[in-house]
């Protein structure tokens, strides 16, 4: 039933998104037949209606890319297999101190110090981190905290940022597909982000999380299964 549902909001997600760009397309192809032939348009107005069916060309095909994204993401199968969890951990460092110094933020980090091997998809893990860090760093004013937990048969990874946060609508759809955000005013703003990563802790036995912190600030956490 879950499966069944996700499906349905994606097609619902697919038909609203593609509903606006192709009635805009088709507005302007008419409007070109009608009054080219009339020879009523001067070139500026062809050149800048052209433009405005380009622009939207290019959301349909980016919209076709993040249909296939989710296409492979249903097909993904998790692959576990034993990682060091120093290079794991230092890899998870490097990404976010080369992003957050990119970016002008002060970059926290904590990681647990006795474990020695962590059973896991590493590629899958580096892809939800990398995933949430791009969010964070998008709305941290001058801080992104990282912690990593581990306790047996589970890794955490928890990211706060001190941003304004989530609103009430966005911690119920933000891991929606296609939710676009209370404060992202953007027509055409793919939410893919978390939904990809809701699914893929999903599929490593794990969970994603949406919270504000005490002190203010996002902060999410996602699970993964380290176990057989």
């Amino acid at each position: 039933l879950h499966m069944i549902d996700e499906r349905k909001q994606l097609n619902d997600a697919y038909t609203h998104d593609l509903r606006t760009p192709i009635a805009v397309l088709k507005g302007h192809t008419d409007m070109l037949l009608k009054y080219l032939p009339t020879g009523k348009l001067s070139e500026k107005e062809v050149l800048e209606t052209v433009g405005i069916m380009s622009s939207h060309v290019s959301r349909l095909e980016q919209f076709v890319e993040s249909m296939n994204t989710v296409q492979k993401l249903e097909d993904l199968s998790i692959q576990k297999e034993p990682v060091n969890a120093e290079e794991f951990f230092g890899h998870l460092w490097e990404s976010a101190s080369i992003l957050c110094q990119t970016s002008g933020l002060f970059c926290v980090f904590d990681v647990p110090s006795a474990v020695k091997t962590l059973f896991l998809d590493a590629g899958a893990v580096i892809q939800v981190y990398e995933n949430l860090m791009s969010n964070a760093i998008r709305f941290a004013k001058s801080k992104i905290t990282i912690r990593c937990d581990y306790k047996a048969g589970s890794l955490s990874i928890i990211i706060s940022d001190d941003g304004k946060g989530f609103s009430d609508k966005d911690l119920l759809k933000a891991d929606k597909p296609y939710y676009s955000g209370e404060a992202q005013k953007q027509e055409y703003h793919f939410g893919l982000g978390l939904h990809i990563c809701r699914t893929l802790c999903e599929k490593h036995g794990g969970r994603l999380q949406l919270e504000n912190a005490p002190e203010g600030g996002a902060k999410i956490t996602v699970c993964f299964s380290t176990e057989d």
